[in-house]
């Protein structure tokens, strides 16, 4: 049996396969032709003209003409031969690499994706572009004397998306920062510190030690790696996009220091804020790869864990368990606390690690709702072998974030909003799926 797998139009070659059919059929084998995937809605006329085709070579009961199949694989392992015989340059070719990969052998014209493939894996196969006479030669030999077929297809799905990510790489305007190299080596540090900022929030002395250090540090290596040569910790985009988002952030704060009643305070403060400009850069760089990017937001979500758990027992015990104990440290080192007894007294809602004099804890955890949840992280760091299933994980860190965000006072609209945007989101992706398979044909056309 001869297999053309393909749709119903005339670039898919289905007039050469009917005349090969013909001269074997002169020559004595017995042969038959299935091709699935021809009868289609809106291509009747086409259908029409190959049964004349097939009717006037005397071959019209040898032939089966179907609607795509579902049972393609199916179909490769039971046909003899298959064929790809389009007349236009195929850019890949994928019949050639699915019949392969079942052990059939395949006849095409030698030209485009087909005619590379072909040569690569079954040279035999390779026939001249529109030469009917070497097409029904090389299909009497392959069927008389099967060749031998290539024992590893190297054409998987996870090899060409490799290759095409490389190529684009190769020919970006950007370098390559390879593994081992400088570039890559001076980025290793860049989540640690991350994380240590974000850690380090409830001690705001600390923290913006750790900011500044990690603003000057990432500022100079970057200037001294680009001074030993072309490897760069960020690409252009990123560049762009850190400063873009800081003149955002930092422009209007200049602008209003020019009729400022206090002009000196507020250009000091504006100079203070460029700090933020550097440290943006080490937050880009810390989400530049994969391997960083996984390391970054998993930290952070086990730390958005803890604070989530730590601001829950606040709500049922009445203090923060990770407050007391740093405030219990402070006592014992400097004699006093970390707030006043007049702040803990105005204290009104739940104020978590934070402390009662920075009530912003609601705000600051509904804000890292959307990237920093804590099953992502447990998920990054267990690979999710004990945690629950997808949605348990969803539900069980979306209540527990909720019930503490609302305690800390970031309100219902915020919490409202949040969720309308991934509600929003999610739709989106379940509809996007939706019509990706919507539109994706079955194999066979």
């Amino acid at each position: 049996m001869l297999l053309l797998p393909g749709r119903g139009t005339r670039l898919k070659g289905h007039r050469h396969a009917l005349s090969l059919l013909a001269g074997l059929h002169a020559a004595g084998v017995p042969a038959t032709l299935w091709m699935p995937g021809t009868r289609e809605p809106g291509r009747e006329s086409y259908v029409a003209e190959l049964e004349a085709q097939a009717r006037s070579l005397g071959v019209f009961d040898a032939v089966l003409m179907t609607a795509p199949t579902s049972r393609i694989a199916q179909a490769y392992a039971a046909s003899d031969l298959v064929l790809q015989l389009s007349d236009k340059a195929e850019a890949f070719g994928r019949t050639v690499v699915e019949a392969l990969s079942v052990g059939r052998p395949v006849l095409g014209w030698n030209h485009g994706g087909v005619g590379e493939l072909l040569t690569q894996l079954q040279p035999s196969g390779a026939v001249p572009l529109g030469d009917a006479d070497a097409l029904l030669a090389r299909a009497q030999q392959v069927l008389l004397q099967p060749p031998s077929l290539p024992t590893r297809i190297p054409f998987t799905l996870q090899a060409m998306q490799r290759d095409t990510l490389q190529l684009y790489t190769s020919s970006s305007a950007e370098p390559v920062v390879l593994p081992g190299s400088p570039g890559s080596r001076a980025g290793r540090w860049a989540p640690w510190w991350v994380i240590a900022f974000v850690a380090l929030w409830p001690l705001p002395g600390i923290a913006e030690g750790v900011l500044v250090l990690g603003a000057l540090y990432a500022a100079v290596r970057m200037v001294q790696l680009r001074l030993q040569g072309n490897q760069r910790l960020l690409s252009s985009p990123a560049w762009a996009l850190t400063s873009i988002l800081f003149l955002g952030y930092w422009l209007p704060q200049a602008f209003s220091a020019f009729d400022a009643i206090d002009p000196g305070t507020a250009w000091r403060k504006a100079a203070a804020g460029l700090r933020y400009l550097p440290f943006m850069w080490l937050v880009a760089i810390a989400v530049a790869t994969p391997q960083r990017r996984a390391l970054t937001l998993g930290g952070l979500a086990v730390i958005t864990g803890l604070w989530t758990v730590d601001a829950l027992a606040q709500a049922i015990v009445g203090s923060s368990p990770l407050f007391w104990s740093m405030d219990q440290l402070k006592w014992a080192v400097s004699g006093h606390g970390l707030c006043s007894p007049q702040e803990m007294a105005a204290a009104d809602r739940l104020s978590g690690v934070l402390g009662p004099c920075n009530l912003k804890f609601g705000q600051v955890l509904a804000s890292r709702r959307s990237c920093c949840s804590p099953p992502l992280g447990v998920r990054a760091f267990s690979a999710g072998h004990w945690w629950p299933p997808r949605w348990g994980r969803a539900g069980l860190g979306g209540l527990a974030r909720g019930v503490a965000d609302l305690c800390a006072g970031a309100g219902v609209l915020r919490l409202a909003v949040d969720r309308r945007a991934r509600v929003a989101g999610l739709r989106r992706r379940r509809c996007g799926r939706g019509s990706r398979a919507h539109r994706e044909r079955a194999p066979g056309r």
